[in-house]
């Protein structure tokens, strides 16, 4: 059995405290500090429902959408394009809502075979640059701040197209969708997709056109993904990266075969001099210096590859390849 204290100790200690003449050594106070649980704000009212592994996700994924909307802009405008991914952050519906300035280009846009529809905003300031491209201008932006008219709203729907296109391409490993525009306005208050409260993954981008820069916000729902969120885990994707590879070869091996490549035969070549040139007529013989007998050379993106024999078949003229060219 441990050694108890004695009734006289006890109050022997306990004098000594009230004289301060028994001290805590310091060292123990911060060690007491030091162990004390750590606590963590939680807001019931706003809980977290995408975790910081799905975010970083669609973040990786959506820096490789801005790199490719860079290029598709660029070619579609006809100027330098430049597109960064900004942030990728949750938040409640309203709180989305009431950062977007009034007026805007504010795009419904729907998301089958899944539910619901998803958000795709351009600011008016990186709108009228846009469409003063496709109209044939440097790409300025309007002093006067003013929304969008009708036909305005039908010009911008060409970028529209590309961002679409784009995010259907990053998203095509985890589900295909097919985007759909479904309602435009300018006024954001005016479509309301689920209620103010639900949370909502927001991504921003800056779009530069030249010295300008706007942002494009695309929203989406946490409610819209949450039966595929599971497959936005960093560990399903590059799992699923690694049972497509070796697919990879495969499919760029079909890509490449579906190029068309110009292919010509060169029957023979001769100088003549203008003179004889323009007195040609129906039925004159033109010599080319080649025998009956010769192969003829063919040429693919007018690089020499093979030899052919001439010849017909099913009534067509075509040619058989006999050899190939070596340099």
């Amino acid at each position: 059995m441990a050694d108890m204290l004695s009734q006289e100790e006890v109050n022997t200690l306990l004098g000594a405290f009230d004289k301060g003449d028994l001290q805590v050594p310091e060292q123990t106070i911060e060690k007491n500090l030091f162990t004390q649980k750590k606590v963590t704000i939680y807001n019931f009212k706003r809980p977290d429902r995408v975790s910081k592994e799905q975010l970083r996700s669609l973040e990786l994924m959506h820096e490789v959408f801005s790199r490719n909307l860079s290029v598709s802009l660029s070619g579609y405008l006809r100027t330098l394009i430049e597109v960064h991914l900004v942030s990728v952050d949750q938040m409640t519906y309203n709180e989305f809502l009431l950062s977007l300035p009034n007026p805007t280009c504010f795009n419904i846009c729907s998301i089958s075979p899944l539910e619901g529809n998803i958000i795709i905003e351009i600011n008016p300031t990186i709108a009228f640059p846009a469409i003063d491209r496709l109209l044939g201008g440097d790409g300025k932006s309007f002093a006067e701040a003013r929304a969008l008219t009708d036909m305005e709203m039908q010009m911008i729907d060409g970028v529209l197209s590309r961002i679409v296109d784009n995010l259907a391409e990053v998203w095509a490993e985890i589900i295909r969708f097919n985007f759909q525009i479904e309602a435009k306005d300018t006024n954001p208050q005016a479509g309301q997709i689920v209620p103010l409260s639900e949370i909502v993954v927001l991504l921003v981008f800056e779009i530069k056109i030249g010295e300008i820069s706007g942002f494009l916000n695309i929203c989406i729902p946490f409610l819209s993904i949450e039966s595929i969120a599971d497959k936005l885990s960093l560990q399903h994707r590059y799992g699923s990266g690694e049972r497509q590879k070796d697919n990879e070869g495969t499919k760029v091996k079909k890509l490449v075969q579906r190029v068309q490549v110009p292919l010509s035969v060169s029957l023979g070549t001769v100088n003549v001099s203008v003179k004889d040139l323009l007195e040609l007529r129906i039925g004159d013989t033109i010599d080319l210096g080649k025998s009956i007998d010769a192969a003829l050379e063919v040429s693919i993106s007018d690089k020499h590859k093979f030899f052919a024999k001439p010849g017909v078949v099913n009534r067509k003229k075509a040619i058989k390849i006999v050899d190939v060219y070596k340099e």
